[in-house]
């Protein structure tokens, strides 16, 4: 006897094929004063997507606030999961000589897809007080994993609290999807400040981006010789 299967019953199968081919994708989560060690972050204060500590209800966006060397009134972090953007943004001012770390981290992201290149850029407050300096470094995580820095990751983006956008890089990566983001910045203050420039307001943004095929460069290539060779020959006949 054959099975007949409904319109309804296919459609559900459908939606479960859909689901299943979905990457795992995870909350977006922040660690406020953690370190690096053993390939991934450690210690420090957690807050996740959607609970308690986030005062932002929105998926992929976690506000929240923490008291360290900084008193931080409003730490925004946003993911783009799959789309492979990771940002954070903060406000406060130093209460003490000394360091605070901001982990950002989100999973599931598959677009682009490797291979990919990360950059990711550091953006300090235009005040012209020098208490100190912002570096970030981001990282790729091949095997999907919150806070997972064994992998490729930028080189390291400084600049002094105050000073310019500074931007870090790396890769390619050629393979690993989805994967995980997972961006760390350290904020050094060396000076307390007075007024308006003991005020801090600095933002980190990570991004992957797509790396050229290997035709794609070759056809650029030809384009620029036969660019250049065009203009050699009207040269020489002039």
């Amino acid at each position: 006897m054959k099975k007949q299967f409904s319109v309804s019953s296919v459609a559900a199968l459908c939606v479960l094929a859909g689901l299943a081919a979905m990457p795992a994708r995870a909350t977006l989560e922040i660690r406020i004063g953690g370190t690096v060690s053993g390939g991934t972050v450690t210690g420090g204060t957690l807050c996740v997507d959607n609970t308690a500590c986030d005062l932002d209800p929105t998926v992929g966006v976690l506000t929240t606030n923490s008291a360290f060397n900084i008193q931080v009134t409003g730490s925004t972090s946003t993911s783009g999961s799959p789309n492979g953007t990771l940002s954070v943004s903060f406000n406060g001012a130093p209460t003490a000589i000394g360091s605070v770390t901001f982990a950002v981290t989100d999973t599931g992201f598959n677009s682009p897809a490797p291979p990919v290149s990360l950059a990711q850029s550091d953006i300090a407050t235009t005040q012209s007080g020098d208490i100190g300096s912002i570096s970030a470094v981001g990282y790729f995580g091949a095997t999907n994993v919150l806070f997972d820095t064994s992998g490729t990751h930028t080189t390291t983006a400084t600049t002094p609290i105050g000073g310019a956008e500074a931007f870090g890089s790396g890769g390619p990566i050629l393979s690993g999807s989805p994967y995980s983001l997972t961006d760390f910045i350290t904020v050094s203050v060396t000076s307390l400040g007075t007024g308006i420039n003991k005020q801090l307001q600095a933002g980190a943004d990570l991004a992957t981006a797509a790396v050229p095929e290997p035709a794609s460069v070759a056809l650029l290539g030809g384009i620029l010789l036969f660019t250049v060779t065009t203009i050699r020959r009207k040269t020489r006949r002039a």
